[in-house]
């Protein structure tokens, strides 16, 4: 893995909405709001740590299936995510 495609997993996983997480059987349907939902959103390593492990393998398949085939060339695919840090710069 390289850093490319470490952000990768980072920007599929800032990406995924409850319906995602609920269909994939990560967080079980119906738990509006609830603890599993508020972690993933506030303290993602404590969410990951404490899932089970079949609903982790669900997880990585999850970011696995949005992953870009090797085929795809990666830095297009991210092009157009700028992540550094432009705090000082007038938009």
């Amino acid at each position: 893995m390289n850093s490319l495609s470490f952000r990768e997993v980072f920007v599929i996983i800032h990406n995924l909405d409850l319906s995602d997480l609920e269909q994939a059987g990560v967080i079980n349907p119906g738990t509006n709001g609830g603890t599993d939902w508020r972690r993933f959103n506030s303290d993602f390593g404590t969410f990951v740590l404490k899932l089970p492990s079949e609903r982790l393998d669900k997880l990585v398949g999850l970011i696995e299936g949005r992953r870009p085939r090797e085929s795809a060339a990666p830095a297009a695919c991210l092009a157009f995510f700028d992540f550094e840090d432009r705090s000082g710069e007038a938009f």
